[in-house]
Order: structure tokens, then sequence, then C-alpha cells
């Protein structure tokens, strides 16, 4: 049997020979629908689907009050609105000159997501996947030390440092129950460098305009699922993950030494994950719980 570190470095190898091979699309493993309105047929765009598409709801569709009542829902006890935004173009007529035009004011209403009504007889969005969830995966995530909380529901999959959670969309949504789980390991490989676990100053002192600190940050985070992935025995896409590796590191100007640091530190994340690290500071997730 290959020690934990001989299956990184294969891992690794792997990784850095697809890149060798030339472009490759990366594609993200869950299905995202564009936010729409069910009444109208209006697409979101713009400022727009920016808000919405922020939302943990997983069904894309939103309508306005009168919109829902107009077909025959109505909406659940307790719901807030979400404040969207568009232009209306407002006429105008001078007295003096009698010149006559218009200009754009910008309004604000409140529409409601799907899963925030009742009553309402829609069709299905998609059907969507019949996975299940992996026994051993599922001891991983719940084993793993200082475990942040995760949530489920929306089209973004993401960790907060800030708030040390993470979000996912649901199971159901991806295109395999493997691909579900990667997404997951990535995303607990960025909640590894929190300052309660093994301290990345990468994650906590981030911003998306240190370019080359975030890509750094992707890579350790891609190679973290992937090495879980290898470790656990559950298949996942090497294509996939050389493509989005292949995209952080054209930031970083193509230097295939960056994926050979990045593993360094990711094979301490995975070891963490797996209950074999140890956390910079056991009490600082204590003193963050009670802050």
């Amino acid at each position: 049997m290959k020690k934990k570190s001989e299956v990184y470095e294969i891992v690794t190898n792997t990784i850095i020979e697809g890149l060798k091979s030339g472009n490759v699309a990366w594609k993200r493993p869950w299905s995202v629908i564009r936010p729409c309105n069910p009444s109208s047929g209006t697409k979101y765009s713009g400022l727009n689907l920016l808000l919405l598409s922020m939302s943990t709801f997983a069904d894309p569709r939103w309508m306005t009050c009168n919109q829902i009542n107009k077909m025959g829902g109505r909406i659940k006890k307790g719901e807030k609105g979400t404040p969207i935004v568009f232009w209306k173009q407002v006429s105008y007529e001078d007295d003096k000159t009698g010149k006559t035009g218009s200009y754009p004011v910008l309004k604000q209403f409140y529409v409601f997501n799907v899963e925030q009504t009742e009553g309402l007889d829609l069709p299905p969005i998609e059907e969507l996947k019949d996975n299940r969830r992996i026994e051993r995966c599922e001891e991983v995530v719940q084993e793993m030390p200082l475990v942040p909380e995760i949530r489920h529901g929306g089209n973004r999959a993401c960790y907060s440092p800030y708030g040390d959670w993470v979000q996912m969309p649901i199971i159901e949504s991806f295109v395999s129950s493997e691909a579900y789980y990667a997404t997951l390991f990535h995303e607990l490989g960025h909640a590894t460098g929190h300052e309660s676990r093994l301290a990345r100053p990468e994650v906590m002192q981030i911003s998306t305009l240190d370019k080359e600190g975030y890509s750094r940050e992707e890579l350790v985070a891609e190679l973290t699922a992937a090495f879980l992935c290898q470790e656990i025995g559950i298949d996942n896409d090497t294509e996939n993950t050389q493509a989005y590796i292949q995209g952080w590191l054209k930031v970083l100007n193509d230097d295939p030494k960056m994926v050979v640091q990045a593993a360094g530190l990711a094979g301490k994340a995975a070891n963490f994950i797996m209950g074999r690290g140890k956390a910079k500071s056991l009490e600082a997730k204590k003193e963050l719980a009670t802050a």
C-alpha cells in the first residue's frame, strides 16, 4: 500500500503532466440556471443577476407579490423579499420651450423566490440527479477537526473565512455524487487556512486585488480536493482539475513550480481534514464563537 505522501506526489505529477498537454475547458460540476421570472419571462441581467445569484435558494425563479397572487399562489408567512432594481424612462415637457424628452429613473422593488411561496402550480425547473451520500466521504467531513458550518442552497460553492462557513449547492444539482464531494473538499481545503486551523495568510488576509495570493490559495484548495478524492478512493475529474488549475496558473505566469509549492500546503490541508494535522490554535475557535 502506498504511503499518503506517495499518493499526493502521484496526483501532483499527474496534474502537471496534464497541464503540459494544452488547454482544456473547465466546467462547473453543478447546474447553474440563470435567475428568471416565470410570470414575465424575464431573464435577469446586470446588477439584478448579481443580487439574485447571491441568494441561498436553489430555485432560480423569482416574482413580485402581485405576480405570485395572480398565479394563484401566496407568500409564506414571515418571508422577506429581495430588492432588485430597474430603470424607468420618465417623459417630460418643458413648459417654456415645449421641448419634450425623457430621462431614466432608478426604481427599486421586491421579488420573492418560488421557495418562499406556496400554492403555485409551476413545472419542475429541471430533472435533478438522484445522487446519494457517500458514507466514507461523510465520515471524513463529520470527523474533520474544527469542521466549519456547511450550508446548502443556491448556485454558489464558496467558503467565508470571516463567518467560517461553507456554502454548497444541493447534492442533487451536481453531475454526480463524486463531483459534489470533490467540490466540498475544495471548500474545506480553503477552510483549513482559517486562523483556528492552519492559519494560512492567503485565507485570512486575502484580497481580490491580490491576484497572486488568491491564485495560490485556489491551487491549494483544488489540490487538497484531488488528494482527498484519491486517498478516499472516489473518482475525481482529473481533466477538470487540470483545467481549473491551469486557469489560475495564467495569473502566476504559467509557473509550474507553483503547483509543487501549492501541493506542499495542500498535503498539510488534506492531512488536517483527515485528522492527522494540528490546529495552530484550538482556543481561537472558542474565542471566535464567543465574540
